[in-house]
């Protein structure tokens, strides 16, 4: 069956700039900058198979994205939360352990280990296990 053809989009000037900043900002995720790309070849009026083949994805995809768009604005282009175990450790967590693991190891160790991490922190009031030490990947 065969889908109507889309609306064109209505962009604002303050939304078409917000998405080109988003496309041009090396800081974005890939995937929302493939979406405000899709959204901002919809404002221009292109059909959705013509946007799918310019940027490479699935008409159904379009779809999604500008009608995600419509309904929920600059907003709608980003991941909604995933459900699953929240983090266990947070971002000053991850920092602790960078900082130590920077940082000059203790004398007597020619560096830093898993353990020794774990330790040190251990020793200022934060419970970290070895192996949640592990994931931190450190190449300085």
């Amino acid at each position: 069956m065969a889908h109507p053809p889309a609306a064109a989009l209505h962009l604002s000037a303050r939304r078409r700039r917000k998405l080109l900043a988003m496309v041009g900002a090396a800081s974005c995720p890939q995937a929302v900058a493939l979406r405000a790309r899709i959204v901002l070849l919809a404002a221009d009026g292109l059909a959705n198979s013509t946007i799918a083949a310019e940027v490479g994805c699935s008409e159904p995809a379009v779809r999604r994205w500008r009608l995600r768009f419509v309904r929920r604005g600059v907003p709608g282009l980003f991941d909604r939360p995933r459900s699953g175990r929240p983090e266990r450790y947070g971002p000053s967590d991850r920092l602790a352990v960078i900082a130590v693991a920077t940082s000059l190891p203790p004398e007597g160790a020619a560096r830093w280990t898993q353990t020794l991490i774990a330790e040190h922190l251990a020793e200022r009031g934060m419970t970290l296990s070895r192996a949640s030490v592990e994931p931190v990947r450190i190449s300085v």
